[in-house]
């Protein structure tokens, strides 16, 4: 699903390059000897409309949790620059995007989905009834209304992960990054989880998803991004499984 071009961009992401330095020290020590420079992205440009939803493939080692961190703010780029809505991104990126991932560790096991949500919402700055009215109003449009009351503990991976995009959800980012949400899935979770990216509040929200399912690729979009070495080796319609393999591995 694409969404149109309403306005500008909602991320635009200009050359954008990041080098991990050389490990020094102790942590050379640790890593068993000095290290080089790494160079992970290198001069990545790319575009998303409000409400485009786009995915993001690539080999492990490709750049893709980098590009996600530098998106969020939590890497300074070593050249290029990231704009969220024209604004650039710098360190409050993260209060203007929302970030799912495979594995959810941070939630509170013994306290229900609703006290979890409330939490979270206490930590983007929502005064505490506003945090239990999003969290209502959230999880009633992702299906989650019924297992509120239920201990995170007791939740199937699904349904996890659906709590995680509620979280996602709370401060009404206006990009939502998705790194690899479905691998731990079984496949009717993971068609209902992408399901819900066709439905309200995640029709009208921009959203990345990183995935190494091409199927899914073709499912969640009609656009693909595709990494190899830290570049940007496609940016279009999902390709054949050849076509894509051949990329991924720098192959004309």
């Amino acid at each position: 699903m694409t969404g149109g071009s309403r306005g500008g961009a909602a991320l635009t992401v200009r050359d954008l390059r990041f080098t991990y330095p050389a490990l020094w020290g102790p942590l050379a020590w640790l890593a068993r000897g000095p290290s080089r420079p790494l160079p992970v992205l290198k001069g990545l440009s790319f575009s998303l409309s409000p409400g485009e939803h786009v995915c993001l493939m690539g080999k492990n080692g490709a750049g893709k949790t980098t590009l996600f961190k530098a998106i969020q703010g939590f890497l300074d780029p070593s050249g290029g620059e990231i704009l969220l809505e024209g604004r650039p991104a710098g360190r409050e990126a993260r209060w203007r995007t929302g970030f799912a991932a495979t594995d959810e560790r941070s939630f509170y096991h013994r306290l229900t989905v609703l006290e979890n949500l409330e939490f979270f919402g206490g930590l983007w700055g929502l005064p505490a009834k506003e945090a239990r009215v999003r969290a209502r109003e959230t999880a009633e449009r992702l299906g989650l209304t019924p297992h509120l009351d239920r201990p995170f503990s007791d939740l199937s991976t699904g349904w996890r992960q659906r709590a995680a995009l509620a979280r996602a959800l709370l401060h009404r980012p206006g990009l939502l990054l998705l790194d690899e949400p479905t691998r731990s899935l079984d496949a009717p979770s993971a068609a209902r989880f992408r399901a819900l990216l066709r439905e309200e509040p995640l029709r009208e929200v921009t959203v990345l998803l990183s995935t190494h399912n091409l199927e899914e690729a073709r499912e969640v979009g009609s656009r693909c991004l595709v990494l190899a070495g830290g570049r940007l080796v496609l940016d279009g319609p999902p390709p054949a499984a050849e076509g894509l393999s051949a990329l991924m591995e720098g192959s004309p």
